[in-house]
């Protein structure tokens, strides 16, 4: 493969992709979840983020923010501010579940007796989001630069 170090290898850019179809994808399905399910989702905002946005009504609005962030990221349009908008999202995220986080079997840390994993995927999602960031200039596989014919050559 050639390297650049202005636009990296096509490896790089399909690896980019990848992460990027990856996370839009799971804020989609996050999204979708919370449209679907209002009342089930304002039960666990309820219990995780201290009764936060905790009716159905803002869980559908919540999630139609979700599932438009995800689709951008997904396919790649407006990445100068939906990247960061999903790195503000996932510290407040992991800023309600630390705990769960870092004791996802509630051994010594967690309050509750219950074990919960599905938080988990939000330490990813940070570190995906901030190499999305890191080496956004190497993604040259999204729409929003397709469109505007930045896309360099290999």
């Amino acid at each position: 493969m050639l390297e650049n170090s202005t636009t990296g290898t096509h490896g790089q850019s399909l690896a980019l992709f990848a992460g990027r179809l990856a996370v839009g994808m799971l804020f989609i399905w996050w999204g979708s979840a919370r449209i679907a399910h209002p009342e089930a989702a304002a039960a666990m905002a309820d219990r995780v983020y201290s009764g936060f946005c905790a009716t159905p009504t803002l869980q559908i609005a919540v999630g139609a923010l979700q599932v438009l962030l995800g689709s951008l990221i997904a396919l790649g349009i407006g990445l100068r501010i939906a990247l960061p908008a999903l790195l503000l999202i996932t510290i407040c995220t992991i800023s309600a579940t630390w705990q769960v986080i870092l004791d996802p079997f509630a051994l010594w840390l967690s309050k509750t007796d219950s074990t919960n994993h599905t938080h988990y995927s939000n330490a990813l999602i940070l570190a995906a989001t901030l190499i999305l960031i890191a080496f956004q200039k190497f993604d040259r596989l999204g729409l929003g630069r397709l469109a505007a014919g930045r896309t360099p050559r290999p």
